[in-house]
């Protein structure tokens, strides 16, 4: 059966939701619309932009997996069965009472929760976000690199408000240059654990997809390893 279409459906149910099943997959709730997204990099092999790709033929209910072995990759075949230990070993510390701060310019800090980097680059990219932030001639860069951190694991405060990019509710199953990437959660997308408890509601986040984080069931870059 072919799984792609040239569109998906506008409409996302107002009851959209993603829950996680014990030692199973993601499932996802409410028409939530599903595309691929790509690394793009320079000469340089620094990550500039997102290009996206494919959009995928979903159903109102779908499973996604979080095993990294399914054969009907990014939907779950059911290879988890007996082979897949799911345990979520995230900390229920809010994001802003866990954050490192990194002072930049004038009203102008930077919030990051390392164990949330996904290690998609583009904080590294020229110029490097810790020097970006310092120089407000380049404050609009730094909003960017911080949009397109996929985890939320760096935040933007311009005298103290919080500068967060419009995201639409969306899943994007992503790929890094090397391998595949993470799931990214857009648009505030209640996350319920395998013990019915919600996640803090974010704008973003990435979820594990290869089976191996630490951090379950949220990224922690442990793919590029």
């Amino acid at each position: 059966m072919n799984r792609f279409i040239l569109t998906v459906q506008d409409m996302t149910d107002e009851n959209a939701k993603i829950t996680i099943k014990k030692n199973g997959p993601y499932l996802i709730f409410g028409n939530i619309p599903l595309r691929e997204e790509s690394i793009q990099i320079d000469a340089m092999g620094k990550a500039i932009k997102w290009v996206e790709g494919q959009k995928f033929n979903q159903n109102e209910v779908y499973a996604l997996c979080r095993c990294g072995k399914s054969s009907t990759m990014p939907f779950c075949s059911g290879e988890h069965v007996n082979k897949f230990d799911g345990t979520e070993t995230a900390d229920d510390e809010p994001y802003n009472d866990s954050c490192l701060i990194h002072e930049g310019c004038d009203g102008v800090k930077l919030m990051e929760k390392h164990i949330l980097c996904t290690g998609a680059g583009f904080c590294h990219a020229y110029p490097r976000i810790e020097i970006a932030i310092k120089n407000k001639k380049t404050l609009e860069v730094a909003k960017q690199e911080c949009a397109n951190c996929p985890g939320g694991s760096l935040t933007l405060v311009i005298n103290g408000e919080k500068i967060e990019p419009i995201l639409k509710k969306e899943i994007s199953v992503t790929n890094d240059v090397k391998t595949i990437g993470p799931i990214w959660v857009k648009g505030e997308i209640p996350i319920i654990s395998a013990n019915n408890e919600q996640y803090e509601l974010r704008n973003r986040v990435a979820l594990c997809r290869c089976g191996r984080s630490k951090n379950k069931p949220f990224c922690d870059a442990s793919h590029l390893k």
